[in-house]
């Protein structure tokens, strides 16, 4: 049975997490907004060219900060599509997991899915619906 207490936990839990975003994580010795106008005024790629206004810092943290949000809405709604694939056809996540490898062009490649449904979990799901 689907919980909808349970896929909004799952949705929350996912969204809450950018609360604790830290726009500087992958700059050692950067801890603020000051520092990381410094660090982009010093580098030759950067601020030679003007880009430590203000505009781009708040531009490039603001950048971040939506690619972190937009990751944590993936998350979300593979949770989710997890949570209901697993209540929905009784598996367990470890059957919901399928790969295979393929060759494309000279390199061996695996894909994945986190969403397989085995046919024989599709047709019981299909006739209980019918039987309703």
């Amino acid at each position: 049975m689907i919980d909808e207490d349970e896929l909004l936990t799952i949705a929350i839990t996912n969204i809450r997490k950018v609360l604790n975003f830290d726009p500087y994580k992958s700059y050692s010795d950067i801890s603020n907004r000051d520092e990381f106008k410094q660090l982009i005024s010093n580098d030759p790629a950067f601020g030679l060219l003007g880009l430590d206004d203000d505009r781009y810092i708040i531009a490039r943290v603001g950048g971040n900060l939506i690619t972190s949000l937009h990751r944590k809405l993936g998350d979300m709604y593979e949770g989710l599509f997890v949570y209901l694939l697993t209540k929905s056809f009784s598996l367990d996540e470890n059957e919901l997991n399928f790969s295979v490898e393929v060759k494309i062009g000279e390199r061996n490649q695996i894909r994945s899915t986190d969403g397989l449904i085995p046919n024989n979990k599709f047709n019981d799901w299909t006739l209980d619906k019918k039987n309703c």
